[in-house]
């Protein structure tokens, strides 16, 4: 149970370190500290999408049983009001903290309002949400936009020479996700200035392996002239490489 007096700061400190080390997974594990004063954390992973989240799960059990910390750990299903009952869940249990990786970036303001009024702080992991930034204690993660930003530069670079048009595909994340808006956002903003880039098709993948080899089929399918294939997706490359080897598709350029 929740622990009063238990300064915000002294729980903060210890999820970055744990957080920094990765997520949560789909299970309760109990540790003491110090033999008797144990550290609650519920964590309220979003799903298992992916192997990067595989492996962030896999993580974060081994940081807590480093840590000796108690953790309750729930995950979602890539579904949004699931993960919203597993915050709730760990708000009647007075956990001492709440870690989450919100799964889109809007929709949280009534659940973080209930969690403050419990007195518990909560940590944004991986992602982050839009604005209600009083109603959580810190974010841990990338900075998106700069990410975008950098792909958005590299292609400048990487196309210096290039006189022609250049056709790029986009296969982004979950829609309404912060990295899919916000690499989104950057990338955009960094090529702007050159109207020899084009986006001719952007399609979701959804983070997910089945989904990213399914839309690179319809890109594929739909598109004939290809110069540049934009990824917010690391599982689906394997397959994407081959979709592009065995296709019809005159892709001059896919090496981004």
């Amino acid at each position: 149970m929740r622990k009063k007096g238990k300064k915000v700061q002294v729980l903060t400190g210890i999820l970055c370190f744990i957080i920094l080390m990765g997520l949560s997974g789909c299970r309760e594990e109990k540790y003491a500290v110090n033999g008797n004063n144990t550290l609650v954390l519920g964590f309220a992973q979003l799903g298992a999408e992916s192997s990067w989240r595989i492996g962030n799960t896999k993580s974060i059990t081994e940081a807590a049983r480093e840590a000796g910390i108690q953790l309750m750990f729930t995950e979602a299903e890539q579904k949004q009001e699931n993960q919203i009952k597993n915050i709730r869940s760990f708000i009647a249990y007075q956990v001492d903290v709440i870690a989450f990786a919100p799964i889109v970036e809007t929709g949280w303001e009534n659940v973080l309002l209930e969690a403050k009024e419990a007195g518990i702080p909560v940590i944004l992991t991986d992602r982050t949400i839009e604005g209600f930034e009083d109603l959580y204690t810190c974010y841990i993660g990338s900075d998106f936009i700069t990410e975008g930003k950098m792909a958005g530069q590299f292609l400048k670079k990487k196309f210096a020479k290039e006189k022609s048009e250049v056709n790029i595909v986009e296969l982004v994340g979950t829609v309404g996700s912060s990295p899919a808006e916000e690499r989104s956002k950057g990338f955009r903003q960094a090529i702007s200035d050159d109207q020899r880039f084009k986006i001719i098709k952007s399609v979701s993948g959804d983070f997910m392996q089945s989904k990213g080899k399914e839309a690179m089929s319809k890109i594929l399918q739909e598109c004939d002239d290809i110069d540049v294939y934009y990824s917010y997706c690391p599982d689906p490359i394997y397959y994407e490489h081959h979709l592009f080897e065995y296709s019809n598709s005159s892709v001059r350029k896919a090496d981004t």
